[in-house]
């Protein structure tokens, strides 16, 4: 399904799913993985975070598009990648009806975004993949989102995107 920037493989959260995603793409478990969510009451029904935590992702939710990665109490002690706010309607609709989704660009781990359906098929066929919702206009943006780790107060930036750490400590600072 398509994220606000390119595919993704989305999964409900659970650890099971966290294992089944790492093992299709044949990534590192250590990993951080994606995690969508519509709204901060669903992070704190799954994490033990902090009310600044809270306060920051809310005001980070304003920048679009931005994966930003926190600490987290996960099991596996894999970190998370939080994108505060979805803006794809299906996705929304989706997550507000399953909860927060474990979300991971479509293709294989240090392998280019896949951007057409036959080559996601091909890629995953025998996988127990389903491609369940497919829509060539969803994408607005050919760069995928600027990720920044907000990791004790750091605010450095992983994955350059739109998205400049000038805008982000802007945002934080207010």
């Amino acid at each position: 399904m398509p994220t606000d920037t390119i595919y993704g493989l989305h999964l409900p959260y659970s650890m099971k799913n966290l294992v089944f995603l790492n093992n299709l793409k044949k990534r590192p478990a250590k990993q951080p993985i994606n995690l969508l969510y519509t709204n901060n009451g669903q992070l704190q029904d799954l994490f033990d975070l902090k009310e600044t935590e809270l306060t920051i992702l809310q005001r980070l939710s304003a920048i679009k598009p931005l994966t930003t990665i926190i600490t987290t109490n996960e099991p596996s002690g894999q970190a998370v990648r939080l994108i505060s706010a979805v803006n794809h309607p299906l996705l929304a609709k989706i997550i507000d009806n399953t909860g927060p989704l474990l979300s991971t660009s479509a293709n294989l781990h240090q392998n280019s975004y896949l951007a057409e359906k036959s080559v996601i098929c091909e890629t995953f066929e025998g996988e127990g993949v389903n491609i369940l919702a497919w829509n060539e206009s969803v994408l607005s943006l050919e760069t995928p989102s600027t990720i920044v780790d907000i990791r004790d107060n750091r605010y450095e930036i992983i994955r350059p995107g739109d998205v400049s750490r000038e805008m982000i400590l802007e945002i934080v600072s207010k």
